[in-house]
């Protein structure tokens, strides 16, 4: 079994960083909560993904280090969600 891989340490600094200057845990990284409101469909995930992902990995400046896990639900493996991903340059884990 392979080991997690730890935060760099830049990355650890920057975390601290935007905690110093006053953000909350939950819209410092990957703890961004959104309330759905309806059915939870491809178009809805995707907007999370927008609204909730991208400025988390904007404001930790992970550029193209990180990579989003997900299940294979059907709203992640749509071909829309899938288009989407590529156009936006997500990088995701493969499941075999």
């Amino acid at each position: 079994m392979d080991k997690t891989k730890e935060l760099s340490k830049d990355t650890r600094n920057k975390i601290v960083d935007l905690h110093q200057a006053g953000k909350t845990e939950s819209a410092i990284g990957p703890g961004r909560l959104a309330v759905i409101n309806g059915t939870m469909n491809s178009a809805v995930y995707q907007k999370i993904l927008k609204e909730n992902v991208q400025p988390s990995v904007c404001d930790l400046k992970l550029k193209q280090t990180w990579v989003l896990q997900q299940d294979n639900d059907p709203k992640h493996t749509s071909k829309s969600t899938s288009e989407w991903l590529k156009k936006n340059k997500m990088k995701t884990l493969e499941w075999t």
